[in-house]
C-alpha cells in the first residue's frame, strides 16, 4: 500500500508540469496514476484520473479493469479485448487473465478458455481454469483445480466462492460449509458467503438455519 501511496503521489507531481513529448508521456504517467488508484480502491478517483485518456487504446487496459470493479462485465471485457491488439497483447498474462474473468462475468465461459488457452499453469490460472469448468457443469474438475489454486492462495475470495459452490453441486455440504466459511473471513462483502451457507443448510435440510 505504501508503495502505490508513494506512486500516486510522484506520479500527481509529473503530471502538474509541462513534460517533452508530453502526449505519450502523459498517457503513460495517467494510465500509471490510474493504475495506482485502482489497487488502493479509490475507484472515482481513478475514473476522474483517466478521464482525459479515456477511449484510447493505450489506456484500454485500465479502462477495463474500472468497468469490472463496477461490476460492467460486458464492456470490461470488450475494453480488454481492445487492449490485447496493442502490445504486448497475448504475451501479457495478466490482462489475458483479467479478460477471461470478465468474459465469465458476462456469461461467456467458452470465450473465457479460448483467451486463457497456452497460458501456463499457475494458481491464478488454475482459480480461473476451474471457474470456467464450473460455469460449465464439471464441478468435479471445477472443484479440483479450485482446490490446488487455494493451497497456494487461501485468500482468494473468488476462488473461494466457486469452491463452495462446486462443493455444493457435488453434494459435499461439509467441504461447500468450509469454503464459504473461509470466504467470511477473507473478505467484508460477505453476501455471498452468507448465501451460500444458507444453501448448505438449505441442502442439508435445516429449513430453521437456512432463513436465518
Amino acid at each position: 500500500r505504501r508503495r502505490h501511496d508513494r506512486a500516486v503521489r510522484e506520479l500527481r507531481k509529473a503530471l502538474a508540469v509541462e513534460l517533452d513529448d508530453a502526449d505519450e508521456e502523459r498517457m503513460e504517467a495517467t494510465v500509471a496514476l490510474t493504475s495506482s488508484l485502482l489497487e488502493l480502491g479509490r475507484l472515482e478517483e481513478a475514473e476522474a484520473a483517466l478521464e482525459p485518456c479515456a477511449g484510447r487504446p493505450a489506456a484500454a487496459a485500465v479502462e477495463g479493469r474500472i468497468l469490472a470493479r463496477k461490476g460492467l462485465a460486458a464492456l470490461a471485457l470488450d475494453r480488454f479485448e481492445v487492449a490485447l491488439t496493442q502490445p504486448p497483447g497475448n504475451a501479457d498474462t495478466a490482462l489475458r487473465l483479467d479478460a477471461a474473468t470478465s468474459a465469465l462475468d458476462a456469461g461467456d465461459p467458452a470465450h473465457a478458455q479460448r483467451l486463457i488457452d497456452g497460458i501456463a499453469d499457475d494458481p491464478k490460472v488454475q482459480a480461473t481454469r476451474g471457474r470456467i469448468a464450473l460455469a460449465a457443469g464439471d464441478a468435479l474438475t471445477a472443484r479440483a483445480l479450485l482446490g490446488s489454486a487455494l493451497d497456494a492462495r487461501p485468500d482468494d475470495s473468488v476462488a473461494l466462492a466457486a469452491a463452495g459452490w462446486a462443493c455444493l453441486q457435488l453434494e459435499d455440504h461439509k467441504g461447500a460449509t468450509e469454503r464459504f466459511h473461509q470466504l467470511m473471513t477473507v473478505t467484508e462483502a460477505n453476501a455471498e458467503a452468507l448465501e451460500g451457507l444458507g444453501a448448505c443448510h438449505a441442502a442439508a435440510g435445516e429449513w430453521g438455519t437456512a432463513r436465518r
